[in-house]
């Protein structure tokens, strides 16, 4: 498996975690915690580097998605 997130596109990682571009921030934590814990049993620190890569980069863009105006959520 290839480790570097930047060869992956925002779909692609969705698609690794088996979520779609609708999942909330809470399933994107969930899945990726399911999968560090089993990564954790065997030690490969490459792999669990990559997964916390791929929730920043899954957060930031939920985050994207969103705007606060006024207290009120905006989608974009």
């Amino acid at each position: 498996m290839d480790k570097n997130i930047d060869n992956y596109s925002i779909q692609d990682l969705y698609d690794i975690l088996d979520l779609n571009d609708n999942s909330t921030d809470e399933q994107i934590n969930t899945n990726i915690d399911k999968l560090l814990e089993k990564i954790g049993e065997h030690d490969d620190y490459d792999l669990i580097d990559f997964f916390e890569n791929v929730r920043k980069k899954l957060l930031d863009n939920n985050n994207s998605k969103t705007e606060i105006v006024n207290d009120t959520v905006i989608e974009r």
